[in-house]
């Protein structure tokens, strides 16, 4: 017996710690968490029953074990309701659980009165000896009432289950049906004085050990209340049915009573200006499905996804790292609003590699490439805590915030630096043109960026004049 039972406390005990490790908020886990530690508390007990001799010692584990062994049945109720949906008003939650405490007080003084043992005893087999009082039979019948009701609740929705589901649920039957099964042979006297109760406990906590590895313990109400993906239901006049702690993460306004009373309609939700949420640092995506309902009546499913990282990845130059073409004007837009409201500078620079094409034509695109990826970590390092673009092909811009002599400042250091790189297969510098301008206050972001990139055509066009006089001289 105490080998099985250690094997019992072992396997309980592992799905305890793997339990406690599960850091998703779930119900129905931490029932089953507490009648696993029920479990292993009683079987605990009885192994420390089992292995000493001293009586006083042997009825303070009985008295510890059955504050496990009465607090299974109640525990595992609560773990169905919950995992079945089923509602219970709290009155009703607190009654299955009053029975046992007060029949704790009977057993941690049953040294004092005989109302729960008219006697106890050591046998001459070492085992504890007892004459069951009035309270034992009431425990025992307190006992198999819940069992019972646990079973024909676990019977009552098995009908409907199919597959794993229904394979589950036998398991679960099994997890309830064992330690009782063993309390009623222990009573019938077939053991004589050797409690099998635990040993019950023990193949019980086996059961569900296996259970909760195979299955796991999420019902579809833990599921949504645990999924990244925010998940809102309205019903066909667009008022909120259900919303998960993702929604209200992503949209706190949910959270009002005007929208959890049904006083106000969600269809703004369904807006161009929502289908992407940003929170943060992080960016969500709505998608819209219309369902029908059970009773015919047609509701809205909203969802926002996380695609946080699928952006950053859109609006990134596969090639060099640096933001791209894409981002380039929805971020320059949003740093002239910011500059206009707090009357702050703002400037923008254009940078184009001069004769790039050349440099393909006559080194291959292998070392053309070799030069942008050096001019965008060169332009990152002079422009430390700027936003860097490649805006396409061999052009970059910078995005300053700054007066335009100091953007100016900055873009000439970089071309200096840039065209004291040396690369293996020229045997000449490599420079780049560059324009400069000043946010006016006024003007629109691509008005601003022409501005800029004319300055750099006119500086491109005065490096070309000067090569061609030098090369004539």
């Amino acid at each position: 017996m105490s080998t099985l039972l250690t094997i019992g406390l072992v396997s309980g005990g592992g799905t305890i710690l793997y339990l406690l490790l599960d850091r998703r908020d779930n119900a129905v886990r931490d029932y089953m968490l507490l009648s696993l530690f029920c479990g292993v508390l009683a079987m605990l007990a009885y192994l420390v029953e089992l292995n000493i001799s001293d009586l006083g010692a042997k009825i303070t584990a009985i008295k510890f074990g059955y504050l496990g062994k009465l607090l299974i049945n109640p525990l595992l109720i609560c773990f169905a309701l919950r995992y079945y949906e089923a509602t219970l008003h709290w009155f009703w939650r607190l009654l299955l659980f009053l029975p046992a405490f007060v029949m704790q007080f009977f057993i941690f003084t049953c040294t004092e009165n005989n109302l729960y043992y008219e006697y106890i005893g050591i046998g001459k087999d070492g085992l504890t000896e007892f004459q069951p009082g009035t309270m034992y039979y009431a425990a025992m019948t307190y006992t198999f009432t819940l069992s019972a009701l646990y079973l024909a609740f676990l019977l009552y929705h098995r009908k409907h289950l199919q597959k794993d589901a229904k394979l589950l649920n036998t398991m679960l039957l099994y997890a309830g049906i064992l330690p009782n099964l063993c309390l009623l042979v222990y009573l019938t006297g077939f053991t004589n004085s050797l409690d099998l109760t635990p040993f019950g406990i023990m193949l019980g906590t086996l059961v569900t050990t296996f259970a909760i590895l195979r299955f796991g313990l999420l019902n579809r109400d833990a599921l949504l209340q645990n999924m990244s993906t925010a998940i809102i239901l309205l019903d066909s006049n667009g008022h909120l049915t259900y919303a998960n702690p993702a929604a209200y993460h992503i949209l706190p306004n949910l959270d009002a009573p005007m929208f959890k009373k049904r006083e106000r309609d969600l269809n703004p939700l369904l807006s161009d200006q929502l289908s992407f949420v940003s929170v943060g640092l992080a960016t969500y995506q709505r998608k819209v499905t219309n369902l029908q309902n059970k009773d015919g009546s047609q509701g809205t499913l909203i969802t926002y996804d996380d695609v946080t990282e699928i952006k950053a990845r859109l609006n990134r130059d596969a090639m060099t790292g640096l933001l791209n073409h894409a981002s380039f004007y929805q971020t320059l837009e949003h740093d002239m609003q910011t500059a206009d409201a707090h009357d702050h500078p703002l400037s923008v620079a254009i940078a184009d590699i001069d004769s790039f094409k050349a440099i393909n034509d006559n080194f291959g695109h292998a070392n053309g490439d070799v030069i942008l990826i050096s001019l965008a970590h060169l332009l990152q390092d002079c422009c430390k805590g700027l936003d860097v673009f490649r805006y396409g092909g061999e052009e970059f811009a910078v995005i300053f915030h700054s007066d335009y002599d100091t953007a100016e400042a900055v873009m000439q250091k970089a071309l200096n630096k840039f065209s004291a790189t040396r690369f293996k297969f020229l045997n000449r510098p490599v420079t780049f043109s560059f324009g400069t301008a000043q946010f006016d206050g006024s003007e629109t972001a691509v008005d601003m960026f022409d501005r800029a990139d004319q300055l750099m055509y006119t500086r491109k066009k005065e490096l070309h004049a000067r090569e061609a006089a030098e090369n004539k001289s």
